[in-house]
């Protein structure tokens, strides 16, 4: 049994563009880590179980098991997407995707 409670488990940090893992011992605090944003003006909301709805990560976290969290993002503005197809340049401007609090999932 004290073998089993000492096994090293991954977590997984998931974002849209970024992912890390970590590796530690069950039971034990892991460190939350801090996502580089996507875009200059997008503010991290935390980390969270599952991509949409989910329980929020909170300090301290003590990993059970492996499990893979999400990055959660508020999106402050507007996305412009630059697209070029031939010799054509398309500027798209794409309204974030909120939830009722205003925030990416």
């Amino acid at each position: 049994m004290a073998e089993e409670n000492n096994r090293d488990i991954q977590v997984t940090w998931e974002d849209d563009m970024w992912s890390d893992r970590t590796t530690c011992r069950k039971g034990n605090v892991v460190q939350l880590h801090q996502p580089p944003p996507t875009h200059p003006s997008d503010e991290f909301v935390g980390w969270f179980t599952k991509t949409s709805g989910g329980d929020k990560i909170t300090h301290p976290f003590y990993a059970e098991r492996n499990i893979t969290v999400f990055a959660r993002w508020k999106f402050n503005d507007d996305h412009v997407v630059t697209e070029k197809f031939n010799d054509a340049t398309c500027n798209v401007k794409i309204r974030s995707n909120y939830s009722d609090d205003n925030v990416w999932t």
